[in-house]
C-alpha cells in the first residue's frame, strides 16, 4: 500500500502498543474487529488502516471493509483496493449531501446501498475480518457527540455475533489547532498525522459498558475516543 505521500508517525505509547498486540491475539483467536477513529479529514480511514496492517500482522491476511463518500470513490481509491483484501464501498454520507447532492442516487439505489453495506459489515466481522468505521459518519471539526442514527448500534442490532472487538483510534495532526479548515479537511499531503489506540473491548464488554443498552453503545464509544484525540479537537 502506497502511502508515502501520506506521513505518519505512529505513537509508541504502552496503551497503544498493547492495543495492537491484543488486537493481534483477537484475530489470530478468529475475532473480527471494529476499528472506530475520529474523522476531520479525507484521508483518516488510509493512514488508520496502514498503520494496522504494518503492525498487526494477521491484518493483511483478513477481508477489510472500509465505507467511503460515494462523492469521494475515485480512481485512486478503486486503485488502493485491487488486488488487495481491501474493499472499500461507497455510501452516501452527510457530507456527500451537503457538498455533493448531485453524486446521491435515487431513493431505492441509496437505501439499496445503505442494505448492502450493512450486510457486507457483518460478513467481513464473521469472517474474522477488519470493518473501519468512523463513528461521526462524517468529517468533523470537532469530536462531538454521538449521532442520531447511532452507526455502531446499526452494526450491531440483531447481529448475534459475540466474536467481535472494537479497537479505538484517535488521530490528530501535531500542532493543528483548527480542525475546520479546508487545508485540514482534505488529503494533508506531506503533513504527519499521530494515531493513538486504546481497547480492543470485546463486544461483551462493550455492552455491559452500555448498560446492555443498545441505544447507549454510540455514547461509550465517543467516551473513548475522547482521551485519545487532539484537546484542540474538542467541543
Amino acid at each position: 500500500m502506497a502511502l508515502g505521500f501520506l506521513p505518519t508517525e505512529y505513537t509508541s505509547d504502552q496503551n497503544s502498543q498493547e492495543a495492537l498486540q491484543k488486537t493481534e491475539e483477537l484475530l489470530q483467536e478468529g475475532y473480527g474487529i471494529v476499528v472506530l477513529y475520529n474523522h476531520f479529514s479525507k484521508s483518516d480511514h488510509i493512514r488508520t488502516l496502514a498503520r494496522l496492517v504494518l503492525d498487526v500482522p494477521t491484518v493483511s491476511k483478513r477481508p477489510i471493509l472500509s465505507p467511503v463518500g460515494i462523492h469521494q470513490h475515485n480512481w485512486y481509491l478503486k486503485l488502493l483496493g485491487k488486488g488487495t483484501n481491501v474493499k472499500l464501498m461507497p455510501i452516501v454520507t452527510p457530507n456527500t449531501r451537503a457538498e455533493h447532492p448531485e453524486k446521491i442516487p435515487s431513493i431505492r439505489p441509496g437505501a439499496e446501498m445503505a442494505r448492502e453495506y450493512l450486510s457486507k459489515a457483518r460478513q467481513t466481522l464473521s469472517a474474522g475480518g477488519v470493518l473501519l468505521l468512523a463513528p461521526q459518519a462524517e468529517r468533523k471539526a470537532t469530536l462531538g457527540k454521538p449521532l442520531n442514527g447511532k452507526p455502531v448500534k446499526r452494526i450491531l442490532k440483531n447481529y448475534a455475533n459475540d466474536m467481535v472487538a472494537f479497537l479505538f483510534a484517535g488521530l490528530q495532526i501535531p500542532g493543528e489547532t483548527d480542525y475546520s479548515t479546508a487545508s485540514v479537511r482534505g488529503l494533508n499531503r506531506g503533513r504527519e498525522f499521530l494515531i493513538n489506540l486504546s481497547g480492543p473491548l470485546i463486544k461483551s464488554m462493550l455492552l455491559e459498558l452500555s448498560n446492555y443498552d443498545l441505544n447507549q453503545v454510540d455514547r461509550v464509544v465517543f467516551e473513548h475516543l475522547r482521551p485519545l484525540v487532539s484537546p484542540a479537537y474538542l467541543d
